[in-house]
């Protein structure tokens, strides 16, 4: 099962509207039972927040993440969480700040043996030159390109594009210019809303 599939049967278990406190305690379950795929929880200290069973740790009240390359990969889990909290599985802007992961507790509201740490972000070794300056016009083009299509204006965005670009490049299992061109162009115009 998907974590979606799993949210959805669980969130049936519950009644319309859920309290914070069963919005944290379902979206716990959804990673505890997802832990192995490295799913947790985004620890948020204020806003819309719920406590963590058991430890008190106070969570996004709709926000399930991993870490993926030294960055936390979010996704909104429910459509009108105060209110029907619909299941969802939004994805939403990657956050740098690997150090509010939370790992998931079991269904008795113990940690795990051993908790997993966050992956740390990946280091940056000496490896494959970057192919040069008129490659990364090339990026910069279709960077350009794309924000224009999709009616934004440029941004910081576009150079954290230009790093993963050129990450891919430069180290291990080291992307050919156009491999890492393609990935992460997909995945650019696929957060900008725009085709494939």
């Amino acid at each position: 099962m998907t974590p979606l599939q799993t949210l959805t049967a669980m969130r049936a278990a519950y009644g319309t509207p859920m309290t914070r406190a069963q919005r944290g305690e379902l979206l716990n379950r959804v990673a505890w039972t997802h832990r192995a795929e490295g799913w947790g929880l985004l620890k948020k200290p204020s806003g819309a927040n719920a406590p963590q069973p058991q430890t008190g740790i106070e969570i996004s009240s709709d926000i399930l993440t991993k870490i993926e390359a030294g960055e936390l990969v979010l996704y909104d889990c429910f459509i009108d969480s105060e209110g029907k909290a619909t299941p969802a599985w939004g994805r939403k802007k990657n956050l740098q700040d690997v150090s509010r992961w939370t790992a998931p507790v079991d269904a008795n509201g113990t940690l795990p043996p051993h908790p997993p740490e966050p992956p740390q972000p990946p280091t940056m070794p000496a490896g494959r030159p970057y192919p040069g300056d008129a490659f990364g016009v090339q990026v910069g083009r279709y960077l350009f390109a794309d924000y224009e299509m999709a009616g934004q204006a440029p941004n910081e965005g576009m150079g954290v594009w230009f790093l993963r670009v050129s990450h891919d490049i430069t180290t291990p299992p080291y992307l050919t210019p156009a491999q890492s061109l393609e990935k992460h162009r997909r995945e650019w115009r696929d957060l900008l809303g725009l085709p494939g």
